[in-house]
């Protein structure tokens, strides 16, 4: 294993934030991404309040990426407040 990585040269060794998270290079499709998650669990939550069977961990698990997707939406959005303001600050 470790010769086959070594094997390749490092030029052709190329990693992007997209290559690590796909949908931080377009705005739009984390948007999409959170919206679709949110409906998901919303989806979930109304099988098991009508007596459809919902696995826990899958529901769980659905509320919990739902969640971290919304407060990474939310702390990107206020960087970018905070960026505005302090550059609405700057004297010229």
């Amino acid at each position: 294993m470790i010769e086959a990585i070594s094997a390749i040269p490092a030029q052709d060794i190329k990693i992007g934030m997209a290559d690590i998270i796909p949908s931080a290079v377009e705005p739009t499709g984390f948007l999409d991404s959170l919206n679709n998650n949110l409906q998901q669990s919303s989806s979930m939550l109304r099988d098991v309040a009508l007596g459809k069977s919902v696995p826990n961990h899958e529901l769980m698990l659905n509320f919990e990426l739902a969640k971290q997707q919304l407060q990474l939406t939310i702390e990107i959005r206020n960087k970018i407040v905070d960026a505005y303001q302090e550059m609405m600050r700057l004297q010229m």
